[in-house]
């Protein structure tokens, strides 16, 4: 058995349709069904006109510096520094810069086991006070290319 309300009810609800509210609720709802359903078009026809195109060979890749500043980040400087170095980008292309921001945990200790481990692909720098990561961005590229 279905529920049917009153009569007066369903008067209510047309009256407040008819009201300046309800008409401009109504304006704004088809505004925004209008807009849904256009977005919903356009992402079609972007997924229909979509080309893949062929990857470039390592040889043509620029070379690439990631630059990581550490602030008392202990171990988990080494988790990023050995995940940076386990990507898919060539070996040879990829510069790898950390520094340490005058830390006072272990993160300089894991730092020098990353280099341990990666040798030449990773440079490591010591900032003897902490200056802000920004800075330490900027005191690696002094040291690195200096």
């Amino acid at each position: 058995m279905a529920y049917i309300p009153q009569n007066d009810f369903t008067q209510f609800k047309l009256e407040r349709w008819d009201g300046t509210y309800g008409f401009a609720f109504l304006i704004v709802a088809s505004g925004f069904s209008i807009f849904k359903i256009i977005f919903f078009i356009y992402n079609l026809y972007l997924y229909f006109r979509y080309k893949s195109i062929k990857s470039v060979t390592d040889d043509l890749l620029q070379t690439c510096t990631v630059i990581v500043p550490a602030h008392n980040e202990g171990k988990q400087v080494w988790a990023t520094l050995m995940s940076l170095a386990d990507s898919d980008f060539p070996e040879g292309k990829l510069q790898l810069l950390a520094i340490d921001d005058g830390s006072k945990d272990d993160t300089w200790y894991w730092m020098q086991e990353a280099k341990k481990a990666l040798g030449d692909r990773l440079s490591i720098y010591q900032q003897p006070v902490n200056k802000g990561k920004p800075q330490a961005c900027i005191e690696a590229l002094i040291q690195f290319y200096s």
